[in-house]
């Protein structure tokens, strides 16, 4: 089984469309300049399974019902791939299908 990955913060969008976007910590870069805070190993650790709890009661407090257009980024998604897998495959689940990945593109690519 997958293990945790730390999540250092989750930006819901209001305006102009309902639209998460979730940071995996942790980068297998390490940019001089780089603006990205979860690139080094901070947030709080959940499993795959914590992390669409949050998100599923998150988007009921705040839009009132579920939402389809997730951006995964970081730090870098792909660090722990198979952890990104697992987690889209269950937001397939609930029919999120506009998923995006904001990636550095350096990992090989890889078959869904």
């Amino acid at each position: 089984m997958t293990g945790c990955r730390k999540i250092p913060f989750i930006t819901f969008v209001v305006k102009p469309y309902k639209k998460a976007k979730i940071n995996l910590s942790g980068c297998n870069f390490d940019c001089k300049g780089c603006f990205a805070i979860a690139k080094q190993g901070i947030g709080r650790a959940l499993s795959v399974e914590e992390l669409i709890d949050l998100f599923v009661k998150s988007c009921e407090t705040i839009y009132g019902e579920m939402i389809y257009d997730v951006q995964l980024t970081g730090g870098e998604p792909t660090v722990d791939i198979d952890y990104l897998l697992l987690l889209i495959k269950r937001f397939k689940e609930f029919n999120i299908n506009n998923i995006g990945i904001s990636t550095n593109g350096y990992l090989k690519p890889f078959a869904m």
